[in-house]
């Protein structure tokens, strides 16, 4: 039996009366918490049918779940707006102290390794939830402190391995100019149910570019964000000046 954190959430009703915003707080009650976990704790809390509900939850198989496709089907490999989930995130550093809570979406991230028990789960600040950005220096030894996009990975391809093949590559060019997704790895709980170790990661993007570089909506427009393996696809403006680099 593993420790739990306990969640209370709360609003004000009354008749004839608009209804307050949810207030959510963690609490981790247990004399040796000071000295339990090494790494900072992330608490994410939402309504659990966000995430476990057959027809609606991003967190399992599912009413899209194919028994005779069950690499690639389920509820987890649905994409879009239509498939992010609101959740209430907390932070605490390692020396305990609350660092950040903030209402934000969740989708779950990745390509295959969304079958697999534990999810990567992308984390989205967005105004309609109450805040645009999440203000804080995740990631220690300098970079961005201010961020649209976070990633919280399980490992990729390596979520029964080492569980560090992803981090040690990216950290190998640390002292160089070139980009690389920061991460740190962080325990978390999920309603208040130990979910292991994921690594926090940067999400590479167009808002990427705005906190790194400082650049304007407009110069962002400029550029051609490319993802995936071989000819790839672009997230973001069109493919023309890399199909032509390649030929």
């Amino acid at each position: 039996e593993l420790f739990k954190a306990t969640v209370v959430r709360a609003r004000a009703l009354k008749p004839q009366s608009i209804t307050s915003r949810i207030a959510t707080h963690t609490f981790f009650v247990d004399p040796a918490i000071r000295g339990m976990y090494s790494f900072p704790v992330i608490s994410l809390a939402t309504t659990a049918s966000n995430f476990f509900d057959y027809n609606r939850g991003i967190y399992v198989p599912g009413v899209y779940f194919n028994p005779g496709n069950d690499r690639w089907t389920g509820n987890y490999f649905q994409r879009g707006d239509a498939w992010e989930r609101p959740v209430h995130l907390e932070w605490f550093e390692t020396n305990g102290a609350a660092a950040f809570s903030l209402d934000a979406g969740a989708r779950i991230n990745g390509a295959l390794t969304r079958n697999i028990p534990a999810k990567c789960l992308r984390v989205f600040a967005r105004d309609t939830y109450g805040t645009s950005w999440i203000k804080h220096p995740v990631f220690p030894g300098g970079g961005a402190s201010a961020f649209k996009r976070l990633l919280l990975r399980t490992g990729g391809n390596e979520y029964a391995g080492s569980f560090l093949s992803d981090v040690i590559a990216e950290e190998a060019f640390n002292h160089t100019s070139i980009d690389f997704h920061r991460y740190r790895p962080a325990i978390l709980f999920v309603n208040g149910e130990y979910w292991g170790i994921h690594n926090v990661c940067e999400y590479l993007n167009k808002h990427y570019l705005q906190t790194k570089y400082g650049f304007t909506d407009a110069q962002i427009e400029q550029f051609d964000i490319i993802e995936g393996v071989g000819a790839g696809y672009a997230t973001s403006g069109n493919m023309a000046h890399y199909t032509a680099m390649l030929r």
